[in-house]
């Protein structure tokens, strides 16, 4: 029997050998066969078996089609918009030598277009020089796409996009999406936060419906526009300026060349696939494609199929593929664009409001960012289906019943252009405060020969039901010189943001914020007001989310403790008696005077009083025990013997 396997064995060896001899061979006269000026990414051509394996590793997702076509077209305008990048472009060009950093990652479902617009995001925050940017979720950016949740002060009950996926969250990742969506999600506050807060590997558990989602990201977007993808040259000053850019096309691997990292569609296939343009060569040879176009160049396209695919990750894609989808992207990224937003626009299915000439739009908001804070007004953020429009960015004060055009809270108009239809953020020149509870009116008139905003909107679309609530108060219009309830008549509302920072206020007096602190119900602001008031910073999401649930378990003022008696507050406070503080707050919360108490603590253990041993002498006091029957307790408590045992 031994001998039986040890033939066996010695005849399996020899064949690998011999197998491995053929694959020398079969490589070989690839490479003699290579003597052709094609680029080859291992120096010759491929052999079947790499070929083979390539298929095997991107078979679940290449082809899959996880793009979803425009259901609306852009507007694009005519001759009068400024090119971006005034200067010579080169023939060639790659980021990666510039400097950028660029990790090539792996899509398992049909997500590519998260995967693309994070790209977008992370290169051009590069671009502007935010070193040390981590590693972006797409989970978080898919999942909350189409699982929306409430949590910024604008949003209107019930409003919302839901897909119905039963619990099973990976659902959604399959079901595609496009650049549109990213933007929505983004512009709205979600995201983008560092993948570890939500591993790409756990698509598979639902993340939790909670306000949380809108808090935590590393960077956010500032603009993001669309622009038409044939105009070769102005993608090419696009790239220039933003650092990538984004496009679709048809993925299909019958146009895919393995040997050379290079595609091209003869024809007018429907683009499947989203993908990031990170580069050019004018002068990459016709030859190393599959079926040669008419002419040289290609662009240098970043994937999302892992380095196993093309080079490295990298691919080549024809200017001449017909299969390019229509509209071409740019994403611009900011580190901070306000702490708050105001937004009533919470679906990723849009309506569009048009007009020729003028359109007037307002959108109006009652200030309640930061518990009782003032807030600056910092910009306008604001989505559009056309470009090349001017527009008047006025704010009004309609605090008390005032109406839109009755108090600017500007000292004149914020004039400019919108080049390109997309998402658009607008600065305010001025800072503006407004005190917490103030109601605000952004107007925004458009000029140009189609003028348009987009609308939030209701309807399904296969698993993804989009529910747009107008509410009353909410947005107009202005018809014939009169402001119309918009929201009201349509049931929508226009896509139209405001963002905010709190302000430092008056230092409060410890009771004084404790006092507050009580009265605030919803738990998420109760901390974060004591974040802000006592430690004078934005909590961190880690933070917020432990006190929130000790909230939750314990009595008020033991969360008022652990900030009184953190290093950090004492760190900022020195000269705070925390204990002393404490005890007025308790003297708030129990109704009952605590000086007597507190002033045995100094009179015989010569020191502040602590929290437990506090509530513990009230409760005794509570149930009868005098003042002369705790102060005996004093002289006989362990602590009191060993200071005179220090002092003897």
């Amino acid at each position: 029997m031994r001998r039986k396997y040890m033939a066996k064995f010695a005849l399996a060896m020899l064949m690998g050998a011999l197998f491995c001899r053929v694959g020398e061979l079969q490589a070989a006269e690839l490479r003699e066969e290579a003597s052709d000026d094609r680029d080859y990414v291992l120096g010759r051509p491929m052999t079947e078996e790499e070929i083979a394996e390539i298929e095997a590793a991107i078979a679940p997702y290449a082809g899959m089609g996880g793009y979803q076509e425009e259901d609306t077209a852009y507007v694009y305008a005519g001759e009068n918009v400024p090119m971006p990048i005034n200067a010579d472009i080169p023939r060639r060009y790659d980021v990666r030598r510039e400097g950028a950093n660029i990790v090539i990652e792996s899509q398992r479902y049909g997500d590519c277009w998260a995967f693309a617009a994070l790209d977008l995001l992370q290169i051009n925050a590069w671009k502007q020089g935010m070193v040390g940017m981590p590693d972006l979720s797409e989970r978080h950016l898919v999942y909350y796409t189409y699982h929306s949740v409430c949590g910024t002060p604008g949003q209107q009950p019930g409003e919302g996009t839901a897909f119905r996926d039963n619990g099973q969250s990976t659902q959604c990742f399959w079901n595609g999406g496009k650049y549109d969506y990213a933007v929505r999600s983004l512009s709205s506050y979600l995201g983008a936060v560092p993948e570890y807060m939500a591993p790409y590997p756990e698509a598979a558990v639902p993340l939790a419906d909670s306000a949380d989602a809108y808090f935590g990201a590393c960077i956010r977007l500032r603009s993001a526009y669309a622009f038409p993808a044939a105009d070769g040259e102005l993608l090419k000053r696009m790239i220039l300026q933003y650092g990538a850019a984004g496009i679709t096309y048809c993925s299909s691997l019958n146009y895919y060349e393995y040997s050379t990292a290079a595609q091209y569609c003869p024809y007018d296939m429907r683009a499947d696939h989203a993908v990031t343009v990170i580069g050019w060569d004018d002068d990459y040879g016709r030859e190393n494609f599959k079926e040669p176009p008419e002419s040289d160049g290609a662009w240098l396209v970043q994937n999302s199929w892992g380095t196993v695919f093309g080079d490295e990750g990298f691919f080549w894609l024809s200017y001449e593929d017909v299969s390019v989808g229509e509209n071409a992207y740019v994403l611009e990224a900011c580190a901070d664009m306000g702490e708050y937003v105001y937004q009533c626009d919470n679906t990723i299915l849009d309506n569009r409001e048009m007009d020729e000439g003028e359109l007037q739009v307002a959108n109006c908001y009652t200030l309640q960012g930061a518990w009782g804070c003032d807030e600056i007004l910092k910009a306008v953020n604001v989505t559009v289906p056309v470009g090349g429009m001017g527009y008047r960015l006025e704010l009004f004060d309609l605090t008390d019943g005032k109406r839109i055009g009755e108090q600017a809270l500007l000292p004149e108009p914020v004039t400019g252009q919108i080049a390109w239809p997309g998402n658009a953020t607008i600065e305010l020149p001025n800072s503006v405060v407004m005190a917490y509870g103030s109601r605000v009116g952004i107007a925004l008139t458009f000029y140009g020969d189609t003028v348009g905003i987009y609308t939030d909107a209701s309807g399904g679309q296969g698993k993804t039901v989009c529910t747009a609530e107008g509410g009353t108060g909410v947005s107009y219009r202005a018809q014939s010189g009169q402001w119309e309830d918009y929201g009201a008549r349509t049931n929508r509302n226009f896509r139209i943001k405001l963002l905010t920072d709190p302000v430092a206020g008056e230092a409060l007096s410890i009771p004084a914020i404790y006092d507050t602190y009580l009265g605030i119900e919803d738990g998420r602001q109760a901390v974060e007001y004591l974040y802000r008031q006592l430690l004078q910073r934005k909590g961190e999401e880690q933070g917020i989310s432990y006190w929130q649930t000790y909230r939750q378990i314990n009595d008020p003022i033991m969360v008022m403790a652990g900030f009184l008696w953190s290093m950090e507050y004492r760190q900022k406070h020195p000269e705070t008696a925390s204990g002393t503080q404490l005890a007025l707050c308790v003297e708030i919360e129990t109704g009952r005077a605590v000086g007597e108490i507190c002033q045995l603590y100094q009179n015989i253990l010569h020191r502040e009083c602590d929290l437990p041993g506090l509530l513990y002498y009230l409760e005794r006091q509570a149930e009868g025990v005098s003042i002369e029957e705790m102060e005996k307790c004093f002289y006989l408590s362990p602590e009191y013997a060993e200071l005179r045992k220090t002092v003897e």
